[in-house]
């Protein structure tokens, strides 16, 4: 599982949560920090903030769909506007949760996706 945000507590917070039901979790605070895609290797899921710093999460989930194009997206962001709410609908690929979230939350959506821990 592929972890961003820039929120340090909100992303140890769910890092932690991820962690403790079994998933195996790279945490990074920028898409910069990102190692080249191709290079990751096997990754479940993405879960992204919207509003960080540099590339914001909407860009980075279209980079990381072309390179990964089977696994699911979940975008969580406090900037929860009309327009990124279109924007996430016109991409079938991004679940749009808004902040705060509640990890059950993210947990049944990572079901959904049959994301299961390994």
């Amino acid at each position: 599982m592929l972890l961003l945000d820039d929120d340090e507590s909100f992303r140890n917070a769910l890092a932690e949560n991820l962690r403790d039901d079994g998933y195996n979790v790279a945490e990074y605070t920028t898409a910069h920090e990102v190692p080249p895609l191709a290079a990751l290797g096997a990754v479940r899921a993405l879960v992204t903030d919207y509003d960080m710093p540099g590339t914001n999460g909407l860009i980075f989930a279209d980079m990381f769909h072309a390179a990964y194009p089977n696994v699911p997206v979940i975008m969580v962001t406090s900037a929860c506007t009309k327009s990124l709410k279109a924007q996430a609908a016109a991409r079938d690929f991004v679940s749009l949760l808004r902040k705060p979230i509640e990890y059950g939350q993210l947990y049944h959506l990572l079901h959904q996706a049959s994301v299961v821990a390994t």
